[in-house]
């Protein structure tokens, strides 16, 4: 798998398409994996709340495409911003590349201009480009309006926050990967109970886990309890 990630940016195992429950959001899947092909446009921008799963589908993005020996690099801008555009010199020159949180560039005129053309050199070379951010190109603070043009120019698609029965699910699966059982009645307990945003229930769970077999025990409402009460 030829996934190349600037510093020492790790793709998790689990970030792939088959692991992402699509509810309302089966055009955004499918345009991702289009990209990873290298089929369809040339680019494209799925946007949307905090925790709704983008992040997880550039990561699948660029997992497909090295499954299929194009090359592709994953580029967080909250963990590379302080480096520099340098970092995107020859990657104009890759299958896919996927910039996530493109709003963080919002400002800072040096990454504004750097990616305007960026864009540009991609446009007339082999690469895909997948962006994603917090909010539609129109509602994003970034100065430079060529910038704002050129992330409009593919598809732009709005990722939804998944139903409840999907939470759920999402939950159990998750659990399961982990090698732990969740009773449904557990899974229900946590989202009802604590914050339904999927990085505060991906957190929590992996504390459950560690506890889970720190303790020998298996997952219980109960044990949900005594663990975030301190008690454990």
């Amino acid at each position: 798998m030829d996934v190349q990630l600037p510093l020492s940016i790790v793709l998790p195992e689990t970030a792939v398409f088959e692991n992402y429950l699509q509810d309302g959001n089966a055009v955004a899947l499918g345009l991702c994996r289009q990209l990873s092909l290298g089929h369809g446009d040339k680019q494209a921008l799925v946007w949307g709340d905090t925790a709704v799963g983008k992040t997880h589908l550039l990561q699948a993005a660029c997992s497909h495409a090295a499954e299929r020996e194009r090359l592709s690099s994953y580029l967080p801008l909250k963990e590379i911003l302080q480096y520099g555009p340098q970092i995107l010199d020859g990657l104009d020159q890759f299958d896919l590349i996927c910039v996530d949180d493109v709003q963080l560039c919002a400002g800072q005129p040096v990454w504004e201009e750097a990616l305007f053309s960026f864009i540009n050199q991609c446009r007339s070379s082999k690469a895909k480009l997948l962006f994603s951010a917090n909010n539609s190109p129109s509602e994003l603070r970034i100065e430079l309006p060529d910038l704002l043009s050129r992330l409009s120019w593919g598809a732009v698609v709005q990722i939804t926050e998944l139903g409840d029965e999907n939470k759920l699910l999402w939950l159990q699966q998750r659990a399961q990967r982990q090698g732990l059982n969740m009773p449904e009645e557990v899974a229900r307990y946590m989202l009802r109970h604590y914050p339904r945003d999927m990085h505060f229930q991906d957190k929590l769970l992996v504390d459950l886990n560690t506890a889970s077999l720190a303790a020998q025990r298996r997952l219980t409402v109960a044990f949900v309890k005594e663990v975030q009460s301190g008690g454990y």
